[in-house]
């Protein structure tokens, strides 16, 4: 006759589960907030960059239709409806104000003049200080939603040459802010940063409150333009 040995129970008690579930939590809770700053930081990335070849695309098609940019008389009226026209925008669009802050926490205003369909909120300004008689365009990625931060889901690019006070510094294009330009140390640095580098360390590291604080040890010699 086959002896017969007793089972052997193999199931947790209680407070080896409650140990368990305790051990798991602790260790989503340290990794499930980096993972999704990485994937938010991938996120903005990729749409700074598309935002970058839709303004050139956007200039590029204007000159087709009204001539060299660098002979523009920029009207900021006229030059909005050109980037309308030249653009994928929404019919019908709710352009209030809201609130954007640089990585420092200063708060300022943005006030779109129009909004592409995929989301992007677009202002449209005359900038002579950096773009010799040129302007700007300053992007929200994803529109009124936050986080609504410089450097982030805001960015901005120069329409003109880069200039240094009255003296023009290069060709007359789209340039990334702070990129060749003279605003290097300004908040809007970031954006010719995240062009070059494809990243957004900010993101993470609460240390850096400026874009001027990491530009040379991750800024490269090629030129952000199109």
């Amino acid at each position: 006759m086959k002896k017969k040995f007793p089972e052997v129970k193999t199931a947790f008690t209680l407070a080896e589960t409650l140990l368990t579930l305790a051990i798991v939590g602790v260790i989503a809770a340290l990794t499930i907030p980096t993972l999704k700053d990485h994937s938010d930081e991938v996120r903005y990335v990729s749409a700074t960059k598309k935002a970058f070849a839709t303004i050139n695309a956007a200039t590029t098609a204007i000159e087709t239709k009204h001539g060299d940019a660098m002979f523009w008389k920029f009207d900021q009226e006229k030059t909005i409806n050109w980037y309308k026209e030249a653009m994928n925008t929404l019919p019908t669009q709710n352009l209030n104000s809201w609130e954007k802050a640089d990585l420092e926490g200063n708060a300022e205003t943005f006030t779109p003049n129009f909004i592409t369909a995929d989301g992007m909120a677009w202002e449209i300004k005359q900038d002579d200080e950096y773009s010799c008689g040129g302007g700007a365009a300053y992007v929200d990625l994803n529109g009124p939603q936050a986080p609504n931060v410089i450097g982030v889901d805001i960015h901005g690019f120069r329409l003109g040459a880069p200039c240094n006070g009255a003296a023009k510094t290069g060709d007359w294009g789209v340039y990334a802010m702070g990129d060749g330009l003279n605003d290097t140390n300004a908040a809007w640095a970031c954006t010719a940063y995240v062009i070059k580098n494809g990243k957004m360390p900010w993101m993470t590291d609460m240390s850096i409150k400026k874009c001027d604080d990491i530009i040379g040890s991750g800024s490269s010699d090629q030129d952000d333009t199109i």
